[in-house]
């Protein structure tokens, strides 16, 4: 015969456990995780982390390569480069932010807490992506109104919805990418590495900085799968006033490359989870 204390606290338990199962609180828990993880990635005690990798350091990227390009190639319109760096720009958080998510678990000492949750441990990250995306976002934003007012870009004639709608899908696709590339982070203990190979072939072959069209075929051909090449490419349209039928095959292309690398990623995560867990990685860093 069970006691009332134990009684009442099953029926509290149960409680517990069907606000758990509500969609508010679902919907609370997954914003709430979001938030507290992207704090956690710049230190937020000290704010001039954030201000330094987010602000003033994709401004001077723009400033930079716009320069160089005014000057060298003696060029009066530099929106080309202004456009192509700002949307590059959110890498720092998108890519970044994602890729190191499973080195600072190992780090700090919570990546076995993580690997014996019951639910996927690939969407624990992926529901991490939010806030990532609309700080990449904010990024590329910050680092194109520096460069336009550094350089005079008029915007009167932009399709400023479509540019918008180019951005995001930008963002979204790099984060997605992040992960991707996040799920070496079970193996790979200089996963740092592998990122920044990642972001100065972005540089490269993206289009941000050299037009897709001269690059060599297989390069270019290359760069069609890579993330950001689309939005960046319809960014620049949008900025010259293009409808939203020119820009919507592009901003859905950049959206399906996300897609992919988001299964890509799956895939690349439960293959490196396994490895891991036979050789006993999880310990070591």
């Amino acid at each position: 015969m069970t006691s009332p204390r134990t009684d009442g606290a099953a029926e509290r338990a149960g409680e517990r456990a069907r606000e758990r199962s509500l969609p508010g609180e679902r919907l609370r828990v997954f914003f709430s995780q979001s938030w507290v993880c992207f704090l956690g990635l710049y230190g937020w005690l000290t704010p001039g982390v954030y201000v330094t990798a987010k602000v003033i350091t994709p401004i001077f990227q723009v400033i930079f390569f716009a320069t160089v390009a005014r000057y060298a190639l003696k060029l009066s319109d530099v929106s080309f480069y202004v456009i192509g760096n700002a949307l590059i720009a959110c890498h720092t958080s998108a890519i970044f932010g994602m890729g190191v998510a499973l080195r600072n678990e190992r780090a700090f000492g919570t990546l076995q807490l993580l690997m014996a949750a019951p639910t996927s441990r690939f969407f624990i990250c992926a529901g991490r992506s939010l806030f990532y995306i609309l700080d990449g976002l904010f990024t590329a934003l910050v680092a194109l109104a520096a460069g336009s007012l550094t350089f005079g870009l008029g915007f009167a004639g932009a399709n400023l919805g479509g540019f918008f709608a180019c951005a995001l899908a930008g963002a979204i696709t790099a984060t997605c990418f992040g992960l991707f590339l996040g799920g070496f982070g079970l193996k790979v203990h200089d996963v740092n590495l592998i990122l920044n190979l990642a972001m100065y072939s972005l540089l490269v072959l993206s289009g941000a900085n050299f037009p897709i069209e001269e690059l060599p075929g297989p390069v270019a051909a290359v760069s069609w799968a890579l993330p950001l090449t689309r939005a960046i490419r319809g960014a620049r349209l949008a900025y010259n006033g293009a409808p939203w039928a020119t820009l919507a095959p592009l901003a859905g292309g950049e959206l399906a490359v996300g897609a992919v690398y988001l299964a890509a990623g799956y895939l690349l995560f439960s293959w490196m989870e396994l490895r891991a867990r036979r050789d006993g990685a999880f310990e070591f860093y």
